[in-house]
């Protein structure tokens, strides 16, 4: 493979460290959660996970430490995303609930789900290629702000955008026949589109 090729700088520290290395470095970290984990991610040197129970918890993945326990939730914990120092959370308690990862407080708390979350996603601004009336392609972002995407059990998918300090809840979108799946969304020019269990609303 060309060593200039853009796949390669990514792809072969995965392959020397991991896939071909005989004795690769094992870390083992007591969890402070119930026993089974429903949701994990790792953002900018973090492990977030959740479990059953109705806290997010942060450790570091170097020392296994819990640097911080996100309180709050009513109910277990299903959907996790993260972007910077912000953790977006979905329950069972019907609520998505917006973290500040340097402060442990909860800033933002959206309920107008009627029964559990259990996804939910960032959709990040990104440049795309428009085309104006005058058939002239200019770059534009889209969306501009950052949005969060939830589904719910209750057969809705709501859209706010992803609040910043001071803002108030947003309104939401809602459809979908039956209950809302891991949710995967792509964006392309001004199309957006949703898997859900049974049906892909674009």
């Amino acid at each position: 493979m060309p060593e200039n090729n853009p796949l390669f700088k990514s792809r072969h520290p995965t392959r020397t460290k991991w896939i071909n290395n005989t004795n690769p470095k094992r870390y083992c970290h007591p969890l402070h959660i119930r026993a089974v984990v429903t949701c994990l991610i790792f953002s900018h040197e973090r492990i977030i996970l959740a479990s059953e129970g109705p806290s997010v918890h942060v450790y570091s993945p170097y020392t296994g430490r819990l640097t911080i326990s996100l309180d709050g939730h009513e109910g277990g914990v299903w959907a996790l995303s993260a972007t910077k120092d912000v953790v977006v959370s979905g329950s069972t308690d019907r609520t998505v609930r917006i973290w500040d990862l340097n402060t442990g407080r909860c800033t933002h708390v959206f309920g107008d789900h009627t029964d559990m979350v259990f996804c939910l996603a960032i959709v990040k601004p990104e440049w795309i290629d428009i085309t104006g009336g005058d058939d002239v392609i200019r770059r534009e972002k889209w969306p501009k702000r950052p949005m969060i995407v939830s589904g719910s059990r209750d057969r809705t998918l709501h859209v706010w955008l992803l609040p910043r300090p001071g803002d108030i809840e947003q309104g939401h979108l809602g459809s979908g026949e039956d209950g809302v799946g891991p949710i995967k969304v792509w964006i392309h020019s001004h199309l957006r589109a949703v898997a859900s269990t049974y049906t892909i609303f674009v």
